[in-house]
């Protein structure tokens, strides 16, 4: 019997689960876990997926082929060579399509042969397959591909920013970092929501925002100096001949000069020490993190919520 506190969050472990407090949720017939922001986490056993639902403690067979992580306790997933959208009771809608993603903001992807569109929860098809790519919705827009350029949609499939970039990322915070091809250089950017360019920078990478920071790197993609801006474009934090990763829960992830992975602040001042093997972020309060060798969860204080046995 699988049993859990009160929780919205599953972190992973070898066969099981923690909650966010540390408490060990077993799941021995498990080969792996999954993480779970909303409820519901899936587990893999051979070649096939179930799912376990906190709320009331049911555990599904692992029946399914493959399996999306739930949103609002809805997700898509393959059984039988078909697809359906399940839900943790008894909904299922047979799907027409070759595969199909997870939900965002109500809708899911969906492929076609070489060409992507989107349907809502009751399976109806809102957005036509007509995309040679396509990502889920983020801050009320999809990124797709047409025409040999990114450009970005609305849920009523009308179009918000022209197919201009030769890239582009995910909304995130209102902005999305995107990149358009110059002179055989990548120029890359951030655009706001009704299109216009507010910041951009010659041939270096932009990180998505988060938490009000983006991350980028001057110069060489590999040795370049990394620099976080704020929305307005103003420089924050450089820092020269290392590696870091971007905000998460107030802390970001960077590499010291032991080359071991330490955490700072907004204020770039070290919060938990250079001493972790490899980076990870922040997820709902913790951090799976390798100390010497062993595996731990640690909370944005450094304190150990878990370790392997």
């Amino acid at each position: 019997m699988l049993s859990l506190s009160v929780s919205a969050q599953l972190f992973p472990i070898p066969h099981g689960w923690i909650d966010s407090t540390g408490n060990e949720i077993p799941c021995k017939f498990c080969d792996s876990t999954y993480y779970s922001a909303n409820d519901v986490a899936i587990y893999k056993i051979g070649n096939e997926y179930g799912f376990y639902n906190h709320t009331n403690e049911r555990s599904s067979p692992a029946l399914y082929q493959e399996i999306n992580n739930f949103n609002d306790f809805k997700t898509t997933a393959k059984t039988n060579n078909k697809w359906y959208i399940i839900d943790t009771g008894n909904l299922h809608i047979e799907l027409k399509c070759h595969y199909a993603y997870a939900f965002s903001e109500g809708l899911a992807k969906i492929q076609l042969g070489n060409r992507f569109g989107y349907i809502n929860t009751k399976g109806e098809i809102t957005i036509p397959v007509q995309y040679n790519g396509a990502y889920s919705f983020h801050n009320g827009l999809a990124r797709v591909y047409k025409n040999n350029k990114w450009g970005f949609i609305k849920p009523n499939n009308q179009l918000a920013i022209d197919y201009i970039f030769d890239y582009a990322l995910d909304f995130s915070e209102e902005l999305a970092s995107v990149m358009i091809i110059s002179n055989k250089k990548e120029n890359w950017g951030i655009v706001n929501k009704s299109g216009n360019m507010i910041l951009m920078f010659d041939n270096q990478f932009v990180f998505p925002y988060s938490e009000g920071v983006a991350l980028f790197r001057a110069g060489d993609y590999f040795t370049g100096t990394l620099k976080f801006l704020d929305n307005n474009g103003k420089v924050k934090h450089a820092i020269s001949n290392l590696d870091a990763f971007s905000y998460h829960n107030e802390l970001a992830c960077a590499l010291g000069e032991n080359k071991r992975w330490g955490y700072y602040n907004h204020a770039w001042e070290l919060i938990i020490p250079h001493k972790y093997d490899w980076p990870a972020d922040f997820k709902s309060g913790l951090a799976y993190v390798s100390l010497n060798g062993k595996k731990q969860y640690i909370d944005t204080k450094g304190s150990i919520i878990w370790q392997e046995h």
